[in-house]
């Protein structure tokens, strides 16, 4: 998420994304760049944001070239300065890691809640894109999902109330319930052991591509 006095369209063209279209969603305009079978959503602020702890995504990474993001802007990060387990699988489309304390909790909670295949013993895969995962302590505090920085991922699904009660059912925590916004799409959000927030949105654009 970024503030929009931070925001620059051209920060993002000029690593190589494309505008697809911008929404907007509760107090964001959010600009939707697609890469291959993934999207990255950039959330710009309407109103200014908080100051608040940081959530453990750490980098984002497009084709692997790895960018952080600092003051509203991407900035790459060259692969000698990023710890990057996902390295050798990564590098299709979109790609993300995570500091976590404990990666083999986090591996466990990705794969045996969400079904995703582990790819090493710091990686799981999602589609196209890889999370990678890397030891870090992290805050204690709990961390918002509106505030500056990467604060969540997006799995698509078909059922976004199904899922959440799995999720749940499992272990893991619901943060949000699932809501419409408008006939675009239903979404929610849960949340991993680290505390970082997950959308579990059913987007019906995307059901409709996948069933035809």
């Amino acid at each position: 998420m970024i503030d929009r006095c931070q925001f620059r369209l051209e920060d993002w063209t000029g690593i190589g994304l494309q505008l697809d279209h911008v929404i907007e969603i509760e107090g964001f305009l959010q600009h939707r760049f697609n890469i291959d079978q993934a999207v990255l959503k950039v959330n710009v602020a309407i109103e200014p944001l908080a100051d608040g702890p940081s959530s453990g995504l750490a980098w984002f990474a497009i084709h692997g070239k790895r960018f952080s993001l600092q003051d509203g802007s991407p900035v790459y990060c060259p692969d000698a300065l990023v710890p990057a387990p996902a390295r050798s699988v990564g590098g299709q489309g979109l790609d993300i890691e995570i500091a976590t304390p404990s990666p083999n909790n986090a591996i466990r909670f990705y794969s045996d809640v969400f079904g995703l295949e582990q790819v090493d013993d710091a990686t799981v895969r999602y589609g196209s894109a890889t999370i990678g995962f890397r030891t870090a302590a992290r805050p204690t505090l709990a961390i918002p999902l509106r505030g500056r920085g990467i604060r969540y991922l997006t799995f698509q699904v078909f059922d976004a109330d199904a899922v959440c009660k799995d999720v749940e059912a499992r272990g893991g925590a619901v943060g949000r319930s699932p809501i419409d916004y408008g006939d675009v799409a239903r979404y929610g959000f849960v949340l991993d052991p680290d505390g970082n927030w997950i959308e579990i949105s059913a987007r019906a654009s995307v059901i409709a591509a996948y069933r035809n």
